[in-house]
């Protein structure tokens, strides 16, 4: 099976650090893995062991996916993308992968995501103009986005 794993953040996260462990264990059974990372390549280094799976550095042009993503995810032809958290970044990373390439699409939630959703709403509200600007420019806003968060998950299938 082909998995594409989105992380929120770069191997510092700790949640991250869980799925390089879980991406390197999907590829010793027999997956193929990219792992899409929100931040630095290079921080893979501060792992213990190398990847055993194909690493991408999000980017992003204006709102959507650089065509320099969209060919490594067209060329690996996905048939799950694993989302590490519904924030921002992964979250629209799913959305415009899954209206792409019809992968199944599944959503890791981590212990404090409805916290970060009940903030979330609060900041949509306060900051209604760095909302906006945020959804257009994803990489601008590394928590969970009000939009984003909502209609992700209603395309999630797990």
């Amino acid at each position: 099976m082909n998995i594409i794993m989105v992380s929120y953040m770069d191997f510092t996260g700790p949640g991250v650090i869980h799925m390089f462990h879980f991406a390197n264990g999907l590829v010793r059974q027999g997956h193929r893995v990219l792992f899409l990372l929100n931040g630095s390549p290079k921080s893979v280094h501060s792992m213990e062991e190398k990847p055993l799976f194909t690493l991408k550095k999000i980017d992003f042009k204006g709102e959507f996916l650089s065509s320099s993503c969209l060919r490594a995810v067209e060329r690996f032809q996905p048939h799950i993308v694993h989302l590490w958290t519904p924030r921002n970044v992964p979250a629209k990373v799913g959305l415009e992968l899954k209206y792409r390439f019809q992968p199944r699409l599944i959503i890791h939630y981590e212990d404090d995501e409805d916290i970060l959703a009940t903030q979330a709403d609060f900041q949509y509200f306060k900051y209604l103009s760095f909302a906006l600007e945020a959804f257009k420019y994803p990489e601008k806003w590394v928590w969970i986005h009000p939009f984003t968060y909502s209609w992700v998950n209603m395309y999630a299938d797990a």
